[in-house]
This record gives C-alpha cells, sequence and structure tokens, in this order.
C-alpha cells in the first residue's frame, strides 16, 4: 500500500504538470469527443503524440480526469477505466459538461469560467451541478451569472440592476448570488469570459485543492471504515502546489474528509 513517504521515494511522483501539457492533453480528449478510450491504451498513444514521457501523459490524464470541474472524466468498465470527454459546451461566461460520479452516476455541470482562471483551489470554482433529470439551464445561467456579477463587478448594486434587472425590482440589502439571481433578467446578461479547453487553477494543475475520492485517482479508500477505528485505506492530498500525494487515512479524518466531499 502506498504511503506520503513511498511516494516521495518515486522520481518525479510528486511533481507538477506543466499547463502546456495539460491543455494539450485535454484538447486531444475534445478533438475526439463521445469517444471514450481505455486508459492504458491512450496513455501510450497520447505519449507519442505529444511526444512526452509515458509517466507525465499518465500524470496529465490523472490530473484531469480526477479533477471536479474538468470534461474529462473517467468511467469504470469491467474492461478497465476508460477516460474521455462524454459532452461538452462552451457559452459566454461558463462551459458545461457531462460529468460521471462513481456513486451519482451521470450528472451535468457548469462551471464559472472565470472561476478557474482566477483561482487556485478547486473549492473555490463556482458550478451547477445536478443529475440530467434535475438540470435547470436557465437557473444554472442565472446562479453563474450572478456569482460573476456579485464577485466580479465593481459597479454598484444598482447600476447592476439597471443594466440586467427586471423592472421594478427591489434592490437586495445584500448582494448574495441568490439575491442578486432573483431580480436579473437572463435575456440581458451581458458577460464574456474566455473558456480555456482543459481548465487549468492557478496552481498550475487541474487538481488544486480538495480532490474527489473515487476510481479516477487510484484510491483505495474504504468509506465504511471511517466510522470505525485504523487505517481505512490510502486517498489522493494535495500538497498544495498543484501536486498530489496518497496517504494513508484513518478514522479520525472522517469529519475533514466529509468536509472536502461537501465542499465539492
Amino acid at each position: 500500500m502506498a504511503t506520503y513517504e513511498s511516494l516521495l521515494e518515486q522520481e518525479g511522483a510528486t511533481q507538477s504538470v506543466p499547463k502546456s501539457v495539460l491543455r494539450d492533453v485535454a484538447s486531444y480528449f475534445h478533438s475526439n469527443e463521445g469517444e471514450l478510450f481505455e486508459k492504458s491504451n491512450v496513455t501510450a498513444q497520447i505519449a507519442e503524440e505529444l511526444d512526452i514521457e509515458p509517466e507525465l501523459a499518465k500524470r496529465a490524464i490523472d490530473n484531469l480526469a480526477l479533477d471536479s470541474v474538468d470534461p474529462v472524466v473517467q468511467v469504470p468498465a469491467q474492461s478497465g477505466p476508460h477516460v474521455g470527454v462524454i459532452s461538452y459546451r462552451e457559452r459566454d461566461y461558463y462551459y458545461t459538461h457531462v460529468d460521471h460520479n462513481d456513486v451519482l452516476g451521470k450528472q451535468k455541470r457548469s462551471v464559472c469560467a472565470a472561476c478557474v482562471d482566477e483561482n487556485v483551489t478547486l473549492d473555490e470554482v463556482r458550478h451547477y451541478t445536478r443529475s440530467e433529470e434535475e438540470y435547470n439551464r436557465e437557473e444554472a445561467r442565472l446562479l453563474l451569472a450572478a456569482h460573476y456579477y456579485v464577485s466580479h463587478d465593481t459597479r454598484s448594486i444598482e447600476e447592476i440592476i439597471q443594466e440586467v434587472g427586471i423592472d421594478g425590482a427591489t434592490i437586495p440589502d445584500s448582494p448574495t448570488v441568490q439575491s442578486i439571481a432573483s431580480i436579473i433578467d437572463i435575456d440581458e446578461i451581458d458577460i464574456h469570459v474566455p473558456v480555456n479547453t482543459g481548465a487549468s487553477l492557478l496552481s498550475n494543475s487541474t487538481a488544486g485543492g480538495n480532490i474527489l475520492i473515487s476510481s479516477a485517482n487510484g484510491s483505495d479508500l474504504d468509506i465504511t471504515s471511517l466510522s470505525t477505528t485504523g487505517p481505512a485505506g490510502t486517498a489522493p492530498v494535495s500538497n498544495g502546489d498543484g501536486t498530489l500525494s496518497m496517504v494513508t487515512v484513518d478514522a479520525t479524518q472522517e469529519k475533514t474528509l466529509a468536509q472536502a466531499l461537501i465542499n465539492l
């Protein structure tokens, strides 16, 4: 079983993946949207096509697949894990993709484009995620636009409402995402933020802060063991610089891990 110390002894195990490599690998999957590749095969194929070391290609794919806001997903199958972009679409200030969650299954996720470009960790990135049946495009647009106005716009709330608000709307006492979303006209929203294929946080990795615990990152964590004593397995932990290390997790970390999953 891997530990933090054993990973540090592996040459290059905790090296950051250059942003340019992440972009190139992400672009490969985007150009083949709708196709899921067997992970072991596509790793060698990408390494050859991009002229990079297979280990670097593997780390790039792992980072993209385990990041909760990147369109590249990993789907477990009897024949082995498969990776790729299921579905992806760019909008004016956000992008939407189909995500696969090992527990919840197929989901639709809209992600704030500015958040990805301006923040370091995943818990700082605003996204709207629902099952396909519950996903509402208008609600996603409104909430992400409201978040943008609250966190980025230098104008006063009165000026924002004057431009994009519904006639007769009452100015909220506090500019929260919910209060702004309730009084802006979706047809009047005019936000344009560049969307970069292959989301990459300022930490120079798509795997920034909190990490999803799933088959995509090689975790063997037994969630049921967290309520007992002793080791529950291993899970990926951020080193704070965009890189990951696998560490042994025990029941005393239950609350921290639970909160990390909730934040995502």
